[in-house]
């Protein structure tokens, strides 16, 4: 089982690390805070688990109107900038950019190997603490 935590936690930082490529700034209907909400394995099923880790709310987007883009992801915050083009969002930072898609119900997905995670829209901003 411990084994299955990190293989999760391993796929997911994978994910993460490959996400941060960029999308569109300015979009109203992109714009705003993002929670991740799950994995799809390749299976067409979203999960908020996956081998016995939860993916729900593990990692956030915050894309501002202005362009700025700041993503935590285990409590480790990247600053970067977002562009929505050619109907994809593109998150950039200093050392990569990553394509999300954007799915018929509005949330923004990144595949890597066959996996895609999930964000959903939360709201304009970021919910206070």
């Amino acid at each position: 089982m411990k084994n299955n935590k990190v293989v999760a936690i391993l796929i997911l930082a994978l994910i993460v690390s490959v996400v941060f490529v960029g999308c569109g700034g300015g979009s109203p209907k992109i714009a705003g805070y993002w929670e991740s909400l799950g994995i799809d394995a390749g299976d067409g099923t979203i999960q908020t688990e996956f081998l016995g880790f939860s993916y729900q709310g593990v990692n956030t987007l915050l894309l501002k109107k202005d362009g700025t883009a700041i993503q935590t992801v285990f409590g480790e915050v990247v600053e970067g900038v977002w562009e929505e083009k050619d109907g994809k969002v593109v998150i950039s930072n200093l050392s990569a950019s990553v394509v999300c898609s954007i799915d018929d119900e509005g949330r923004l997905y990144h595949t890597v190997n066959g996996m895609s995670l999930y964000y959903q829209r939360i709201g304009d901003d970021k919910p206070s603490e």
